[in-house]
């Protein structure tokens, strides 16, 4: 029981922390979502460098007060233009994963058109984009981007927001003199509204008036960029606009954006099949020698589970052809029973977590065993495991279909055969076990799990309790392939939920809460006692309050030296982490106060400022 004075409705659970060497492992083996590149086996990803680090003199003391000095009077635009210098000057290999996968599935040029569709914006604002950030060399108009020039505008676009600030006073400025003058600020909007359907033309000129008179050009002809900076800083709604990292000024039209249209169930499984398929065929064209030394203990651990299951097939074939003399319905429906038992076994091995954590410890062990495509192995053996249940089914039906002694419909939904080493409950516990099964594989399919039904999934996953039950009633030897990773995973699953909601390692709750840019916020949890960890561990935690029984990992970004707090960062890129992101959001400054948290918002202005 938590001694903590925070409701219980918000009280996050974390569980037991994972190894550092992990990480260490994870940086030497090939990304989960895309199996296209050879592996590197570290990231070559550079932080902007700060302008004081670019200053150096013999003299210790001589660099600290030259940085002071430079730091006081370095504007806010050169301070812009050094973050937007190196983003631009970065290589490839240095740009963050997103960026790199966002060009992945362009051709070598994409024209002005297609990217301004991408980026959801007009065509005239992506060429003034590229102006800006001069991607010609010779000052002309370019009207197709190459894969490079992508990824570094997909990383300007995702910059800080003083970078942000910097573009969008570059796009205003046409004429490059440093100045944004009342002509080019009407001008830009003018072309701007003229794109939108949805604006009526007659208001213009009001529109016009208000934006002069929110960039104080009622009363000059021109701004500079730190009295634009200074202006955009101190308006939320421009900060929003700038957030959302494309270009849109639309920040006083009050409309509600049309929502995309819902796909179908069929579509989505069509999508899904396509985007396997395309994956499939990327990774055909990719298995060279280093591919290959990169992946040896996954194809090592992948050929091991082959032979075992050929090894199996073999001893029943030849069993059932040799000794028993059964028909070819019986032998395939017992080599479907036999790589059932294995695989159903096989399949609780894959998520006993103690272990697997245990596994991560020994370095030998995790050379040998690629641990952290254990839920991955899960998924493939669970398909293995849908298609051994169909061909054991047929296989039985037909062979009930020519025996005489009885109907066939006695046969499968009775127990007058006494088929079975449970009173004869064999065919009907099979009928049970295929309805089981089937919930549970159609509930795992991704266009569920994350279409925004993750709690479908998790509840018809549970299913794997009465299945394992029916399964052992089903099949008279079964329990002998079940009873050891059977024993272990109880074993865990007691230890886990002990560990979970002890108040010395697991049970705890949210101090404050930090709503960031780019739809990240920071949780500052309190740090059970016990609870310990190294550098590059993660934690599961459950929010009761967003998800009452949903667990998801993150990496602690806090210090073991911090002893009395922990800190995670969450991106709201799922529908989880959007529900996380959007419930703090939300709350206002008397349910935080009630609760015992403090909010601050440092997505505005950048600086850390409590919840008002």
């Amino acid at each position: 029981m938590s001694t903590s004075p925070v409701p219980s409705d918000r009280v996050p659970t974390i569980d037991e922390s994972l190894e550092a060497d992990t990480i260490v492992s994870v940086t030497h083996e090939q990304p989960k979502q895309s199996f296209t590149r050879p592996l590197r086996t570290k990231n070559a990803h550079r932080s902007v460098p700060t302008f004081t680090s670019m200053l150096r003199t013999p003299s210790a003391s001589g660099t600290r007060f030259f940085s002071n000095k430079m730091q006081r009077t370095i504007t806010n635009r050169q301070k812009a233009e050094i973050q937007l210098e190196s983003i631009l000057n970065d290589p490839e290999a240095s740009l963050p994963a997103f960026a790199r996968r966002t060009s992945n599935n362009f051709d070598d040029e994409i024209s002005i058109e297609d990217a301004s569709k991408l980026l959801n914006t007009q065509p005239f604002i992506i060429k003034r984009l590229v102006n800006s950030l001069k991607f010609s060399k010779n000052n002309k108009d370019i009207d197709v981007l190459d894969k490079s020039q992508i990824q570094k505008l997909t990383r300007v676009l995702n910059s800080t927001m003083d970078v942000r600030a910097l573009l969008f006073f570059m796009m205003l400025d046409e004429s490059g003199d440093g100045y944004v003058t009342d002509t080019e600020l009407s001008q830009f909007y003018e072309e701007y509204f003229k794109g939108l359907k949805t604006f009526d033309n007659e208001r213009l000129q009001e529109v016009d008036q208000v934006l002069r008179e929110k960039f104080h050009l009622h009363d000059k002809s021109r701004i500079d960029f730190e009295e634009f900076y200074s202006i955009v800083t101190k308006d939320s709604i421009l900060l929003e606009s700038l957030s959302q990292f494309t270009v849109d000024p639309s920040w006083f039209i009050k409309s509600a954006s049309p929502k995309p249209e819902k796909q179908t169930i069929l579509q989505r499984i069509f999508a899904n099949i396509c985007w396997q398929q395309s994956i499939y065929e990327q990774q055909k064209k990719k298995l060279t020698m280093d591919y290959i030394k990169d992946n040896i203990s996954r194809i090592f651990v992948l050929i091991l589970y082959l032979l075992v299951n050929l090894a199996l097939l073999l001893y029943v074939v030849i069993y059932r052809s040799t000794v028993t003399k059964s028909n070819g319905f019986v032998v395939f429906a017992r080599i479907g029973g036999m790589l059932l038992n294995f695989n159903c076994a096989f399949i609780i091995v894959l998520m006993l977590k103690q272990t697997i954590l245990l596994i991560r410890t020994i370095k030998l062990l995790r050379k040998l065993i690629p641990v952290d495509d254990h839920i991955d192995f899960h998924r493939v053996v669970g398909r293995v495991i849908a298609g051994l249940a169909i061909i054991h089914t047929i296989a039985h039906m037909a062979n009930f279909g020519i025996m005489t002694e009885h109907s066939w419909g006695t046969y499968m939904f009775t127990t007058t055969p006494d088929i079975g080493w449970v009173g004869g409950f064999a065919p009907l516990s099979g009928v049970i076990l295929c309805i089981l099964l089937a919930i549970i594989v159609i509930c795992s399919m991704q266009w569920i799990r994350r279409g925004g039904h993750f709690q479908i999934f998790y509840w018809t996953h549970l299913l794997y309790l009465p299945f394992f039950v029916f399964l052992i009633v089903h099949a008279g030897n079964f329990w002998k392939w079940i009873i050891g990773p059977l024993s272990l995973f109880l074993i865990e699953k007691a230890y886990s939920i002990l560990k979970r909601y002890s108040s010395h390692s697991g049970l705890t709750y949210v101090r404050s809460i930090t709503i960031e840019q780019s739809k990240v916020i920071s949780l500052n949890i309190h740090r059970p006692k016990n609870f310990t960890f190294r550098p590059g561990d993660y934690l599961t935690i459950n929010i009761p309050s967003v998800a009452l029984y949903e667990f998801h990992p993150f990496t602690i970004s806090s210090a073991p030296e911090n002893i009395h707090y922990l800190t995670i960062h969450i991106q709201a890129v799922g529908n989880w982490t959007k529900r996380v992101y959007q419930y703090f959001l939300d709350m206002s400054a008397q349910d935080a106060e009630e609760n015992q948290l403090k909010i601050f918002r440092a997505d505005l202005d950048g600086d850390r400022e409590p919840l008002k």
